[in-house]
Order: C-alpha cells, then structure tokens, then sequence
C-alpha cells in the first residue's frame, strides 16, 4: 500500500504496454471504486455503464469491486475503503480479463466484468486457469463491445430468445447466441482454463 494518498497500479491488455491507474483515496468528489471503473472504461473502450464488476486477483488474496454506474445495478455492497486500499501496493501489474455475461431478466441483456489478475500469477503473458493470452486482447475486446453497444442486435436475439429464464433454459440459448455468430465472443475458452471448454463456439452445421 501506498504511504500517501495516491497508489498507481499498472493493467494491460495482453499485446500491449501497461496502462497507468491512480486512485486518490481522498477525493471526496469520486468514490475509490468508481475511480477503478472510470479509468478501466477510458483505457479499454467499454462504455462504463456495461461494466458490472471487477474481480481483482492479487498473490495474497482477492475481492470484487462492484459499478455502481451500471446498467446491471447490484445490492452487493462493496469493502470499505480501508479494506481495498490494503490490498494494493504502489506498482502493482495486473492484466486485464474479460468475461461477458447474458441476464435474461434486464432489458439490457448483456454486462461484462473487466476482471484485474496479478501479472505475477499469470507470469506476465502466458495462459494459465485465471486468464488467457488470446481472448484478452484489443481485437477480442473490440469484438465484445460490438455486441454490447448493438441495440438492433439485442432487439433480435430478444425476438428469438427462448421462454422462461436463462439459468432455466441454457442450451437454447446458447443455440440462439450462436445463430446469430456471437457465442464465439461471449463463451470462449482457452485450453487451460476448464470451466468453459465444454462450450462449443458454432452450432454443427457452422463447420
């Protein structure tokens, strides 16, 4: 942790420099959070109001920051201040993460978690469970924000979505989300990471 009111951590995308993130823990105008969000938002291109969260991942431990500016709106409170600021240290290097998630129940069906893993647990760009080389880059990340921003495209998907909740009814909609060629971007897996490789990206007759 810093020892003044400032601590700047790094992030990146993987392919590219670290970005610069400073959070003024005595700014009385901007919660701590909502400065992580605002400077996520500015570096990665992701309007702010489709950010949900951000699960950050240190050696030590980790926590989850909630956006209190989202579309998704959450009754989850976030830790204390006190709490966040410990778990930083002035340097730190993360590497962003990326996960898209669909909610039938919002209007809006769509929200992403902008997620921070310790650039040390990842070994600064090689794959591992917690992040991937190659569905966190720029030109993934612009695919993602594509569908998010895509009202016309929502309308669709919403008109063939099945009856009844997600939860309830998953591999239709993941049949719809791949008609409409878009389950390659929202579900993708790496080979290390197990939790989502029994996906497949394509219906059969895709190829």
């Amino acid at each position: 942790m810093s020892e003044n009111n400032k601590t700047s951590i790094k992030v990146k995308l993987s392919g590219e420099d670290y970005h610069d993130i400073v959070i003024d823990w005595t700014d009385e105008t901007c919660e701590f959070h909502q400065q992580i969000f605002q400077q996520l938002a500015a570096y990665t291109g992701i309007p702010i109001l489709y950010i949900s969260c951000s699960f950050i991942e240190t050696e030590e431990s980790s926590l989850l920051l909630n956006n209190t500016n989202c579309l998704w709106r959450d009754s989850i409170r976030n830790d204390t201040k006190e709490t966040v600021r410990s778990r930083f240290n002035d340097g730190d290097c993360f590497n962003l993460r990326f996960c898209v998630w669909l909610s039938s129940d919002h209007d809006h069906l769509f929200a992403v978690h902008v997620d921070l893993i310790s650039s040390r647990n990842s070994h600064g760009n090689e794959c591992n469970r917690s992040w991937c080389q190659h569905t966190n880059t720029r030109v993934y990340l612009d695919k993602i924000i594509g569908i998010l921003t895509n009202s016309e495209l929502q309308k669709k998907i919403k008109a063939q979505r099945p009856a009844g909740r997600f939860i309830d009814n998953f591999n239709e909609w993941m049949n719809v989300l791949a008609n409409f060629d878009i389950k390659q971007y929202l579900y993708a897996f790496c080979t290390l990471n197990q939790v989502r490789q029994h996906f497949r990206p394509y219906l059969p007759h895709r190829g």
